[in-house]
């Protein structure tokens, strides 16, 4: 049986002399790779059937961390703390998203990839967490992506329960978050100060979930978060 393909969602940035560079960490890279799949960087298009050609080329996406989301796409005007936008990977993410989607693949997001899905599942978002809770713990932290820094609790019988088991330890380096999931969407992990760290819209069996952390800066280090790559992977397999 064939490694299945997954594609990374890729990211882009500017460099002083105006030249536009695709990029992806590689700790995605290294994560998918590790658990048995065949990793493929995805860079941001905006040509409809092309991005329709990568959905049918792949087996699964992993949607990957980045800047925060244009609030107009979930119907908010920009408020003061909203930090950087990448319109043209917004569009390019939703776009892909509906065509996996549409064609019962599997799906991980992770960081921003929980905070897209919400976003093309009829959620919203907190474009700060300073707005989100009374008695907030750190959610952007200043260690390495190796180490846990804040707790999570897991539904009982979820999916993600099934592999961490009922709570767990994990990173954190975010400043939004997933305030509603949508209408399909099940909040499966919270944090201590009730932040959404995972939501569910799996249904008919194919894998669509994604975690506020990010796992794949662990995976060296802890099997339990690779665990969650080997799960999506081989729920990718054809």
């Amino acid at each position: 049986m064939s490694k299945p393909r997954i594609g990374l969602s890729g990211c882009s940035y500017f460099l002083n002399n105006g030249t536009q560079r695709a990029y992806l960490n590689h700790d995605y890279i290294y994560s998918v790779e590790e658990a048995g799949g065949i990793p493929l960087v995805l860079p941001i298009i905006q040509d409809v059937e092309a991005i329709r050609g990568m959905a049918q080329s792949i087996d699964g996406l992993l949607l990957t961390g980045g800047e925060d989301i244009n609030p107009l796409y979930f119907g908010e005007n920009p408020e003061p703390k909203l930090g950087e936008i990448h319109d043209e990977r917004d569009q390019f993410e939703l776009a892909l998203l509906k065509e996996v989607r549409s064609l019962n693949k599997p799906i991980f997001g992770i960081c921003r990839g929980l905070q897209i899905m919400a976003v093309a599942l009829g959620g919203s978002l907190w474009q700060d967490l300073g707005n989100a809770t009374e008695n907030p713990i750190k959610h952007a932290q200043e260690a390495g992506r190796h180490v846990a820094t804040h707790t999570v609790k897991f539904l009982e019988g979820s999916h993600l329960a099934t592999i961490l088991g009922p709570s767990t330890t994990v990173n954190s380096y975010h400043h939004q978050a997933v305030k509603e999931p949508g209408p399909t969407g099940i909040v499966v992990a919270t944090a201590p100060d009730g932040i959404i760290e995972a939501v569910d819209w799996t249904q008919g069996g194919t894998l669509c979930v994604g975690v506020q952390w990010h796992p794949e800066g662990m995976t060296k280090t802890r099997p339990d978060m690779l665990a969650l790559f080997e799960e999506f992977v081989r729920l990718s397999q054809k």
